[in-house]
C-alpha cells in the first residue's frame, strides 16, 4: 500500500501534497536528513490516507491541481500544472485522516499509531 499525505501550516492551511510507499512518518524524517526547505519550516502538521499503489500517482496529482487551483500555495514540483482534473469514475474523494502534529509523528511514532496528539477540525482556525 501507499499513502497520500498533506503538510498543513500552523494555520492548518495545506502547504504540501505528496505520496509515498514508506511509512508516513519514514517520509517525513527524509525532510529533515539532508536540505531543510525553507517552506518546510512552517509545517506544523500531517495528514494522511492509505491507497492502493496502483492510484496512489494520479490521486496524488488530483490533490496538487486541487489545491493549486483554489489558491492555496503548494509546494510541489507539479504545482504549476493548471488544467483542470477529474478522478477517473468510480474513484471517490479520499478521507484524509485528522491532523498529527508533525513532530508527533517524527519523534514518537508509536503514539500517533494509538490516535495520540490529533486534532479535529475545530481545533484548527482556517
Amino acid at each position: 500500500m501507499a499513502y497520500i499525505y498533506r503538510l498543513h501550516d500552523k494555520d492548518g492551511t495545506v502547504c504540501y501534497v505528496g505520496q509515498t510507499t514508506q511509512e508516513v512518518e519514514d517520509r517525513l524524517k527524509t525532510y529533515l536528513g539532508g536540505r531543510v526547505y525553507d517552506w518546510f519550516k512552517n509545517v506544523k502538521f500531517v495528514s494522511f490516507v492509505e491507497v492502493e499503489d496502483n492510484k496512489v500517482s494520479m490521486y496524488e496529482i488530483y490533490y496538487i491541481r486541487f489545491y493549486y487551483q483554489n489558491n492555496y500555495k503548494v509546494y510541489n514540483k507539479r504545482s504549476c500544472i493548471d488544467k483542470k482534473m477529474e478522478l477517473p469514475d468510480g474513484w471517490e474523494e479520499l478521507e484524509f485522516s485528522k491532523l498529527y502534529k508533525i513532530n508527533q509523528i517524527i519523534y514518537d511514532a508509536t503514539d500517533y499509531r494509538n490516535g495520540r496528539e490529533t486534532y479535529e477540525d475545530n481545533d484548527i482556525e482556517y
